[in-house]
């Protein structure tokens, strides 16, 4: 394994450790790669000789199948997906990414944005956002910008 981010891993050779632990061949792969041959082989898309298959949540990602291959990319990064860049005056992301997709829609965003709504129950959802953006000391701790519009509110609930 190269690296894990979200577990802070670098140089950790997990295979390897899991065969001396068990005596079996161990094989080490991306998440959602490992996801996305598992939905090919047994899920929705078994019989399915080219899909995309999105993830959303600690991070993005995006698995490809095509012609019944599953892509890997030349540096086996295909489909990740989660620094595209959506808007070059959105937030920054954990990495110094500004307006990536992850900085909108990953499970850290999500969570920053409802917990800022939620200081505030009476604010609709957007209004929160609007002051996040302006740095609002109670919503600061959500530094979206939605690149969609949210028709509800989101209050807190009276339990």
């Amino acid at each position: 394994m190269r690296h894990s981010p979200f577990l802070g891993w670098r140089e950790v050779p997990l295979a390897g450790l899991v065969t001396a632990a068990t005596g079996l061949p161990a094989v080490l792969e991306n998440d959602v790669r490992a996801l996305t041959a598992a939905v090919h082989w047994f899920g929705a898309a078994a019989g399915r000789g080219t899909f995309a298959l999105v993830t959303i949540g600690e991070g993005l990602g995006c698995g490809i199948v095509v012609d019944d291959r599953l892509l890997v990319g030349t540096a086996g990064v295909s489909g990740q997906i989660g620094h595209l860049a959506i808007d070059d005056r959105g937030p920054i992301c954990e990495r110094g990414h500004r307006g990536c997709a992850r900085a909108y829609l990953a499970s850290p965003s999500i969570r920053r944005t409802a917990r800022a709504a939620l200081d505030r129950p009476s604010l609709t959802f957007e209004q929160a956002l609007d002051l996040a953006r302006r740095g609002d000391p109670v919503a600061r701790r959500s530094s979206t910008r939605p690149a969609w519009r949210w028709a509800g509110s989101w209050r807190r609930s009276p339990t």
